[in-house]
């Protein structure tokens, strides 16, 4: 499993729709970042997925490797549950 962030430019809500009917393990953490656990994906497959690109959104997919820092215990809770 591994873990992607997805940054959006400005609020979509039609991006949100698409994260949550794709990733259920997803962690929306305000209305431009969300976090989500994905198999076997590519950031590509994810941004698009998500709605963002050419047609959709404008935002970023970037795969979580390594993650250094201090934030909300729910999202430090998420990350650990889903980067099994």
């Amino acid at each position: 499993m591994s873990l992607y962030a997805i940054i959006l430019n400005a609020p979509d809500e039609e991006v949100w729709k698409n994260v949550r009917a794709k990733w259920p393990k997803n962690y929306v953490f305000d209305e431009r970042v969300a976090f989500i656990s994905a198999e076997d994906a590519l950031t590509a497959d994810v941004a698009r997925d998500a709605g963002i690109g050419a047609e959709g959104a404008n935002g970023i997919a970037i795969q979580m490797d390594f993650y250094s820092g201090r934030t909300s215990s729910s999202l430090v809770e998420w990350i650990s549950k889903n980067s099994a």
